[in-house]
């Protein structure tokens, strides 16, 4: 992976001190409860942090509503995937699903259900509930989903069998439709006899403890909840336990938590009030190691984390003027200095990004082709030069004005859009201080996470901070197709998903770069021929430039060894460590009291 670290560097050690300072008088204030948790409650009890803040309606456990969060349980303990994709390995895991076969030509696919799955009420789980899940979403375009099956037709072919008709043949169904690590894009089956009679699905909440809702296949029910904290209970009938694909995990109780800020998240795990932590800086987890010593990331040194499949870049919505200028996109792309962002804002511990890909070694075969085709010497996309921005900024008509540019009495300024993270929050600053610098008037503007949400979806921002391309782990179709032009739709109309070109990205380039990813599309996955059409398809890209992909994102994702142990680290990394979605179905079998 050596191509794509490109600006590593050392932990700065003036920065976590400074962590260490901010943080140490609220490691020393009193835990969660207002008191110690008790030892006993402590060997039967894990608690999760829940890094996306108090949501909006904690009291809503439909997992398609519109800008529903599900990280309160619903991924991790109570909906099971289908299947279950391992970004480690590399491999499409079985689960709820035996099997999922394709035809020789990938149009018809066959999905085989495990036998004996049962509903937490009950009753058992079929080839219908798959059926009407996926029906659900086909007449309801308001429902969050990231895969809306559209054209998919339907066949049961048994009570646990389910045949898939597509449009065309598709050879990575199984990872759009089914595998996927993110929540966003997890394809949840609901129960048939408790939806069907549900008016409008959209606006349904899944949630009533008296009737046991929501009810799901998971090992844990719902037995709690407050606004911020959610706590399921231990299902000793569940399925798997009884059919032998699993064992009751052994935790009686999860609680998710949350709790804030990061210093008040990291204080709870500190006082081991918390099991894992979610999304944590560098500084605050170098303060927690020496703090706690059975607090560990999935690293024991740099980079620490493990890296997400979804990197940071700064996204730019291209249809509005002065940013619909691919010259003055790349004017901002030679204006950002990569190393100082890593130093400033990771202290070191991350790498550049070049492409819209993550960091996984099965994609670092088409980073190199880019570097042997001379793609980053005709466009160089890693350097940084103030000179080189100032003067693509001349050339579009700017003059300099009091350390601004302007044209025609109006400033060239950009809006940097993000949400209430941190990191993220920190990263954007760093930007929009170098874009001022060569005379761009950068702000941010740190929105909600709904707020963000839905602007971008309907594509009123200037440009974002975030990761506008993501999904790719074994194959890089995923995060390339999240510019496809095929997905466009115009401001003011919601894209179906995150990355579903909400850059309005709709150019003569741009249109020419969908119909390599078209043609990727159509080749199996990993197939020789891809490598060609992915340097055909990179340089499209960055003529036009929607996107500058910024820096590869570590997931620092510290457990705390306490009380409970198995968790997949570095040295035991049996799944990938994203606690918040369908792989922590996974470490519940893993997971032993420690004491």
């Amino acid at each position: 992976m050596a191509t794509r670290r490109l600006f590593f560097g050392r932990p700065a050690a003036l920065a976590a001190a400074a962590t260490a300072a901010v943080l140490a008088a609220v490691f020393t204030g009193s835990s969660v409860a207002g008191e110690k948790r008790a030892d006993a409650d402590r060997r039967t009890t894990v608690y999760v942090d829940i890094d996306a803040g108090k949501p909006t309606d904690p009291n809503n456990f439909n997992p398609y509503a519109a800008n529903q969060r599900r990280e309160q349980g619903l991924s991790q303990v109570a909906f099971e995937p289908l299947l279950q994709l391992d970004s480690v390995s590399g491999k499409v895991l079985p689960y709820l699903a035996k099997s999922m076969v394709a035809s020789q030509s990938g149009r018809v696919w066959v999905l085989t259900l495990r036998n004996g799955i049962r509903w937490s009420d009950g009753k058992p789980l079929t080839a219908d509930d798959v059926i009407f899940s996926m029906r659900l979403l086909q007449t309801h375009a308001d429902l969050n989903a990231a895969n809306k099956y559209v054209g998919v037709k339907l066949k049961r072919l048994g009570a646990l069998k389910v045949q898939m008709t597509l449009p065309q043949p598709d050879p990575r169904f199984v990872l759009k439709g089914f595998a996927s690590v993110l929540t966003s894009q997890q394809f949840f089956v609901v129960p048939k006899h408790v939806w069907a009679s549900v008016k409008d699905p959209a606006t349904f909440s899944n949630f009533d403890l008296r009737k046991g809702w929501p009810v799901t296949s998971g090992p844990y029910r719902l037995t709690a909840v407050t606004p911020t904290a959610f706590t399921w209970t231990r299902n000793s009938g569940w399925w798997g336990a009884k059919t032998g694909f699993g064992h009751l995990p052994a935790p009686k109780t999860i609680v998710f938590n949350a709790l804030g800020s990061e210093e008040t998240r990291a204080a709870a795990l500190a006082r081991n009030d918390l099991d894992v932590g979610a999304s944590f800086s560098i500084g605050t987890l170098q303060t927690l190691a020496v703090r706690n010593r059975s607090i560990r990331a999935w690293l024991t040194k740099s980079p620490y984390g493990y890296p997400d499949l979804c990197l940071r870049s700064l996204d730019f919505m291209t249809e509005t003027a002065p940013w619909n200028d691919p010259q003055l996109r790349w004017a901002v792309a030679y204006a950002l200095n990569r190393r100082k962002l890593i130093e400033t804002v990771f202290q070191g511990a991350t790498s550049g990004a070049l492409t819209m890909l993550p960091d996984y070694r099965g994609l670092d075969r088409y980073v190199v082709a880019l570097q042997k085709a001379g793609v980053f010497k005709q466009y160089p996309i890693s350097t940084s030069s103030q000179a080189k921005a100032r003067q693509l900024i001349e050339s579009r008509g700017y003059s300099l004005k009091g350390g601004i540019y302007e044209k025609d009495g109006t400033k060239l300024s950009l809006v940097l859009s993000t949400y209430q993270d941190p990191g993220m929050n920190s990263l954007a600053s760093a930007i929009a201080e170098q874009l001022r610098q060569v005379g761009i008037d950068a702000s941010t503007n740190v929105q909600t996470i709904p707020n963000f949400v839905n602007n971008l979806l309907a594509g009123t921002f200037q440009s974002n901070v975030f990761f506008g391309a993501c999904g790719s782990t074994i194959d890089p179709w995923q995060s390339m197709n999240a510019f496809n032009p095929s997905q466009y739709v115009p401001r003011g109309t919601n894209t179906t998903g995150f990355y579903a070109n909400s850059f309005r990205w709709n150019t003569q380039t741009a249109k020419a770069y969908g119909a390599v990813v078209d043609q990727i599309g159509k080749l199996g996955m990993n197939a020789p021929a891809i490598t060609p059409l992915f340097v055909k398809a990179m340089r499209l890209f960055y003529r036009d430039l929607p996107s500058i992909p910024l820096l590869q994102y570590e997931l620092i994702n510290p457990v705390n060894q306490t009380y409970w142990k198995g968790w997949p680290t570095g040295d035991d990394p049996y799944i990938v460590p994203m606690f918040s979605g369908p792989a922590f179905h996974v470490v519940l079998q893993h997971l032993k009291a420690a004491k």
